[in-house]
């Protein structure tokens, strides 16, 4: 189907070429389509004294003859009245909690003051002397609105239109958008669609539904369709909903702890503007950092098929011990926050410890001191390095005084004995990170003398046996070479790549799905946008007497 460009009722010229989705099956509105069985069943005339016929026909129309007809769209009971006509001729509460008799008779008044012209139906039936079917009824087209639905920023608007001059041929329909403030925008479609149910209904052939997409804009949007016809067109419905577009999707690619900050990277897109850089707010344990996702990140781009700059890199900072890091895309005020991904990380300071002091006997020396991981309370490995070679020992004897003046529990002390080459020889002990955490410590080295050529008999003491835990952690990092008998301090994290802009630059591919779309929390992060609209159901309507 081509759309021609065509000027709808209200003189508003529809841009052409608005393309159009034919849905794999459209399910008719039964109620409508049963309320127009006898449109095309012989013609009649106008007269001053109603048949019952002619009432039970419109009834038919209108409501399917059904009295307690509610369906929300603001018409009740079998004559579809709104609720100030039904007022105007003398009903109270709503039509379709009135008796049959009630309806009736006031239907019956209405006529009386107004004629046929409160009623759709009467002109499609020919009961206002504009004669009924055949294929040569005058009247305007007719049909119905039958549902839009929203989905991000476009709409699915479906139902039927029929020109009564050409009832085999299938008829145009416009649909017109419009939102605060900006004019309404048109449409045109042909209204080709397969509906099997309004043909039977209506003793026609052809075509003559429509299922068409239509963009919306953020916020409320009243959306209307009018059948066009040779002899006359005509306003079909009307629907107000609120458009609210596709939350922002996005990856957390890495959380890293160093000390008591953690590296965090991924990317953000918003699919209501793929080109636009987001603001990621990034929560450590409840409290929000805000960030902008715009570094490069050409493979996200080549995954999604979008321009611009997604990427974000940043660091923020940890308390001791396990943390959780949750990032946020916040998207435009049309669609909201969205949850990225969360992880749990445990902050990566170095361990704190001491060489309190080397006794040496002989070709051995005993070396003494304290290690602690300041993220746990268990015992941390300590390895003892010997010219090089290395010998790995737990630090898991007891040491009340370092307790006390750093106010932790556990086991933390280590008395451990190594083997000493000929003549002089350095002893550095290492206090060794937990897993996960490649932050090893140097924490004392001392140059001690094989025993064995000093003076017979006199052992070397390098250290009291017990000294306070006052030494200062030295900063330099753990050898990499492998201790004989036991495994080796674990090597530092690689330092990552670092973009134009100084940051780190992950490079780890975008997934194939989403992120969840769940909302940002209560508490948000500085700067952050007000929470996603929710969508609005449908509330008007056009049809019925009024």
């Amino acid at each position: 189907m081509t759309a021609e460009r065509t000027t709808a009722p209200g003189g508003v010229s529809a841009p052409p070429g608005r393309r159009r989705v034919r849905p794999s099956a459209v399910v008719a509105l039964l109620a409508v389509a049963v309320s127009l069985a006898a449109v095309l069943v012989g013609g009649g005339s106008a007269s001053a004294d109603p048949s019952a016929t002619d009432w039970q026909r419109l009834r038919q129309c209108e409501s399917g003859n059904n009295y307690t007809a509610n369906t929300g769209n603001g018409y009740y009971g079998a004559y579809q009245f709104d609720a100030s006509t039904w007022r105007s001729v003398g009903g109270t509460g709503l039509p379709h909690q009135a008796s049959a008799a009630t309806q009736d008779a006031l239907a019956l008044k209405l006529w009386q003051q107004r004629g046929w012209s409160p009623w759709v139906c009467a002109s499609i039936l020919g009961l206002d002397g504009a004669g009924g079917g055949g294929g040569n009824n005058s009247a305007a087209a007719v049909g119905s609105l039958d549902s839009v639905s929203a989905d991000g920023l476009s709409a699915t608007v479906a139902g039927w239109v029929l020109d009564p001059t050409r009832t085999s041929a299938a008829s145009q329909v416009h649909v017109y958008v419009s939102a605060p403030g900006v004019d309404p925008i048109g449409y045109p479609f042909t209204a080709d669609v397969t509906r099997t149910d309004v043909n039977q209904v209506l003793g026609v052939t052809g075509r003559h539904g429509f299922s068409v997409q239509v963009p919306l804009r953020p916020g409320p949007n009243t959306v209307c369709a009018y059948a066009i016809g040779g002899s006359g067109n005509s306003h079909i419905g009307c629907r107000t909903l609120t458009a609210v577009g596709t939350p922002p999707v996005g990856s957390v690619d890495v959380v890293s702890a160093t000390g008591l900050n953690a590296w965090v990277a991924g990317w953000a897109v918003d699919p209501a503007s793929p080109g636009t850089s987001i603001p990621v707010h990034v929560y450590v344990n409840g409290t929000g950092y805000p960030f902008t996702a715009d570094g490069s990140r050409p493979d996200v781009n080549a995954v999604l098929g979008i321009s611009g700059r997604h990427g974000y890199a940043a660091n923020v900072p940890l308390r001791r011990g396990t943390n959780t890091v949750c990032a946020y895309g916040i998207g435009s005020a049309s669609s909201g926050n969205a949850l990225i991904a969360c992880r749990d990380v445990q902050s990566a300071e170095p361990p704190l410890g001491s060489l309190d002091g080397i006794q040496v006997s002989g070709s051995s020396a005993r070396v003494f001191g304290w290690a602690f991981d300041p993220a746990t309370s268990a015992s941390t490995d300590v390895h003892i390095y010997v010219n090089g070679v290395g010998y790995a020992f737990r630090a898991d004897e007891d040491r009340p005084d370092v307790n006390a003046a750093f106010r932790i529990s556990g086991a933390h002390g280590y008395a451990e004995t190594v083997p000493l080459g000929p003549g002089r020889n350095t002893v550095c002990a290492y206090g060794i990170g937990r897993p996960g955490n490649p932050s090893n410590l140097v924490i004392g080295c001392r140059d001690v003398q094989n025993g064995s050529v000093a003076r017979s008999g006199v052992a070397v003491q390098e250290a009291p046996a017990e000294a306070a835990p006052s030494s200062p952690a030295p900063t330099s990092t753990a050898p990499t070479s492998t201790a004989p008998s036991a495994v080796a301090p674990v090597t530092p994290a690689p330092v990552p790549a670092t973009s134009s802009r100084g940051t780190s630059t992950p490079t780890t591919p975008a997934p194939a799905t989403g992120a969840p779309l769940t909302t940002a929390p209560a508490t948000s992060a500085p700067a952050t946008t007000a929470p996603a609209s929710t969508t609005g159901a449908p509330t008007t309507t056009d049809g019925g007497s009024r």
